[in-house]
């Protein structure tokens, strides 16, 4: 974080009131999760906006059919960030992301599982 703060082709963003807003400004989502348990629900957030997202394994947990590079250290993050410069393969990544979105994650999908859990 300290070394972050002195780039200025960097910014940390805490407590954000618009998440359109937020997606629409940033080019890639970063997601830097190295302790915690439960869905990424903001990795599921960068998808639908369709933004490509960069991850540690741990912040891509349970979201295997994503695509997204995975970082480990200083390195892997830099090399999965490179991966964005073919800017197609990025928008292929991000079309693939929305659509799993779209299939699992949409208000209707999700209500349609729990009609199906309700069912007799």
């Amino acid at each position: 974080r300290d070394a972050c703060e002195g780039n200025p082709a960097i910014r940390l963003l805490e407590n954000i009131p618009d998440v359109s807003r937020f997606y629409a400004d940033i080019t890639v989502f970063v997601n830097a999760v190295r302790e915690g348990r439960g869905l990424r629900t903001k990795v599921v957030e960068a998808a639908a906006f369709g933004r490509p997202i960069v991850s540690t394994p741990l912040g891509a947990e349970g979201l295997e059919s994503f695509r997204m590079p995975i970082f480990n250290d200083v390195e892997s993050l830099a090399q999965g960030l490179r991966t964005l410069e073919d800017v197609g393969e990025w928008r292929k990544a991000a079309h693939h992301n929305r659509s799993i979105v779209e299939a699992g994650f949409s208000v209707r999908s999700i209500g349609t599982s729990l009609m199906d859990l309700l069912a007799p």
